[in-house]
């Protein structure tokens, strides 16, 4: 029996790990720091592609009802339509944009998200795709690509109640088989299940009471 085996715990981002994302607001709404803040807030918070991020307007956002929403244009083939699909924004993090926005007085036909040497053109999803696993390096102390949020801001929508109907909604597929995919269970979660029929006698913090050989294959601390 292989006793090296352990679970890849880095398929998803933890929830709190998710909030630790959301909470990195740099000083400063002129700096490199806070539009890339709001570059990660955009991906953890909304659960977008890259490439969606680059395609945001000023324009993009608007209310209803009081509450800010946002337009964003998806890829809208393989399964990803429809091609545009309209989210609401906390709004915390819409509050910041406008601060970003604001702070360079630019105009409503202006990327929402930049690059920052020409204001007049958008970030792409290359540059996005670059920028996000440095921070998350910065702030969770290990890499992390773009899609790897999206994914982990699903299931955490499914572990926190919202029906998959909604998640498929928000993320913009038009086939909820391709929505399903995207969810991701922790190992933590696979631990607690396999164990809920052991009525909840076993605990993960039981596994000090483990030898060595097999805390090390559970991947637990020693």
């Amino acid at each position: 029996m292989d006793l090296s085996f352990r679970p890849d715990i880095r398929t998803v981002l933890s929830i709190d790990e998710l909030h630790s994302l959301v909470a990195w607001i740099p000083p400063g709404p002129r700096t490199i720091e806070y539009r890339d803040s709001l570059i990660v807030s955009l991906l953890a918070e909304l659960a977008l592609r890259r490439h969606e991020v680059g395609r945001l307007a000023i324009s993009s956002f608007g209310f209803v009802a009081g509450r800010p929403w946002v337009s964003v244009l998806g890829k809208g083939f393989g399964g990803k339509g429809p091609k545009r699909r309209t989210i609401p924004v906390p709004i915390p993090l819409y509050r910041r944009l406008v601060d970003h926005w604001e702070a360079f007085n630019l105009q409503p036909e202006a990327p929402a998200v930049w690059n920052f040497k020409h204001h007049s053109n958008p970030i792409s999803g290359n540059q996005v795709g670059f920028i996000v696993p440095t921070r998350c390096h910065q702030l969770l102390g290990f890499r992390v690509r773009s899609h790897m949020i999206r994914h982990s801001v699903a299931t955490a929508w499914i572990h926190l109640g919202v029906d998959i109907r909604t998640v498929q909604l928000l993320l913009g597929h038009a086939d909820i088989g391709v929505t399903a995919r995207y969810l991701h269970s922790s190992s933590d979660l696979l631990v607690d299940a396999v164990d809920s029929l052991q009525g909840g006698h076993y605990t993960r913090s039981q596994t000090a009471l483990f030898p060595e050989f097999i805390r090390s294959a559970k991947g637990g601390a020693s």
